[in-house]
């Protein structure tokens, strides 16, 4: 084989390590740690409750949701017309977050809900899974099976720029209920994706 190709092989293959290396250690960062159900219920008397502003001034008029921004409004618009069933998509404020500066917005589409954190600096949308829960550094976003779709667990964390996606994984079990203990310590109680069996975790980030 000529030694050109066999130079360009290695130096893929030392990429390809390197890469595969870097997302390890990046995903070793999460510490996922097997707990009992009884210390599940004795850290739920830990956790903090980061409540959303619900006293809110948003304005609503026919199908459209004004947000209110740091310079003018964001304009969302709600599609509700069966005829366009596939399009489907309907907005619903749940409050506003001080932490991180956001909008909480449960969207409801046609094949599944997602969440949608609206910066409200600049109305930068990041759309998120289902279920969402956070402390005032970290928001851990999961769903659960439906419908054939599941996509595990999304973490994002706060950065001056707004809200940056830290991982992706997807375990073989999903949380059923998370909540918060410390600015990077949450903890679940899940269910198996093949069999009907509680799990508890708590997570580290």
């Amino acid at each position: 084989m000529d030694i050109k190709i066999l130079q360009k092989m290695k130096r893929v293959i030392v990429i390809l390590i390197m890469s595969l290396c870097y997302s390890l250690g990046f995903a070793q960062n999460i510490n996922i740690q097997t707990i009992t159900e009884n210390e599940y219920h004795l850290l739920k008397e830990q956790q903090i409750d980061n409540a959303l502003d619900t006293l809110l001034s948003i304005k609503e008029e026919n199908d459209f949701i004004y947000i209110p921004l740091d310079n003018g409004f964001l304009t969302l618009m709600n599609d509700t017309l069966e005829e366009h069933l596939a399009d489907l998509i309907i907005h619903k404020c749940l409050g506003f977050s001080d932490a991180f500066n956001v909008y909480v917005m449960d969207v409801t589409k046609f094949t599944h809900n997602e969440t949608w954190f609206i910066d409200k600096s600049n109305g930068n949308i990041v759309k998120a899974l289902r279920f969402y829960c956070c402390s005032d550094k970290y928001i851990v976003s999961y769903d659960i099976p439906e419908c054939d779709r599941y996509v595990g667990i999304n973490i994002y964390r706060k950065t001056k720029n707004g809200l940056e996606k830290m991982y992706c994984i997807k375990p073989d079990w999903f949380i059923e209920n998370m909540f918060c203990i410390g600015e990077n310590v949450f903890v679940a109680e899940a269910r198996t994706l093949s069999i009907t069996e509680n799990l508890f975790f708590k997570i580290v980030l």
